[in-house]
């Protein structure tokens, strides 16, 4: 399954991803699939069993036991990053939905949030203009990017412990960490807005060049620097937040 540009089969790729997601499962984690272990002259064909992932079995065990560390936990003392949608970046599409308020959703959830009793500071009237007014936008256009900085040393740190063979991936396709885009003297620009033990963000789509090779190019997913720097920067404002 790892050397497959493909991963699962259809059966597997259906009933362990797809169906659990319809049902509201938020990222299943698939523990297994379908493997050949040898050829039966008997059946001429292929002998198949159910085989284990075992990093996959692993990972489930980590986020159970995350969960139960949740459970436990006040909701005073609990982070959360709320990660809306800003693709094509700019102010013009903050929080793009087809025929939904993002933003006015998000407000609703952080007051939600808030009387439950979450550390959430003082929710904004016009969150927009917040946004906005902050430069916390990806790649804008007509305010300045503020907002937190990600040191470059910090994000080679992360970057230079990803396997080798992704590293080699992402600077061949997207050339030489950090990149260029959202890239500044001060570092690299999140736009992420902090509001007590809540935070609030855009998924980060490699804004910049090259946009119909993450499309296109089949067979061979293409890591895109700014992923990697979103991934980066998340974990660093959640542990601030600690």
């Amino acid at each position: 399954m790892r050397k497959s540009p493909q991963g699962l089969n259809f059966f597997d790729l259906m009933f362990q991803v797809v169906m659990p997601e319809i049902e509201g499962v938020a990222e299943p984690i698939p523990i297994g699939g379908i493997g050949v272990v040898g050829k039966s002259n008997v059946l001429s064909g292929d002998l198949l069993t159910y085989l284990s992932i075992e990093d996959r079995v692993r990972r489930i065990g980590g986020r159970i036991n995350h969960w139960i560390g949740l459970r436990r936990k006040k909701n005073s003392e609990k982070r959360i990053a709320i990660i809306i949608y800003n693709y094509p970046p700019g102010e013009h599409n903050l929080g793009r939905a087809s025929y939904l308020d993002v933003i006015e959703s998000v407000k609703v959830i952080l007051e939600a949030l808030k009387g439950a009793g979450y550390m959430v500071n003082s929710v904004p009237t016009d969150l927009v203009k917040e946004l906005i007014s902050n430069g916390i936008v990806n790649s804008p256009q007509y305010v300045a990017v503020k907002g937190l900085r990600l040191s470059v040393n910090n994000y080679l740190r992360f970057f230079n412990n990803l396997p080798e063979s992704v590293r080699n991936k992402v600077i061949r396709e997207w050339g030489e960490p950090p990149g260029s885009v959202m890239v500044d003297k001060d570092g690299i620009a999140l736009p992420i807005v902090v509001l007590g033990n809540v935070l609030v963000g855009y998924n980060q789509r490699g804004v910049g060049t090259r946009i119909q090779a993450r499309y296109t190019t089949v067979g061979n997913y293409l890591p895109i620097t700014n992923t990697w720097r979103s991934i980066t920067g998340l974990r660093m404002c959640l542990r601030l937040m600690q």
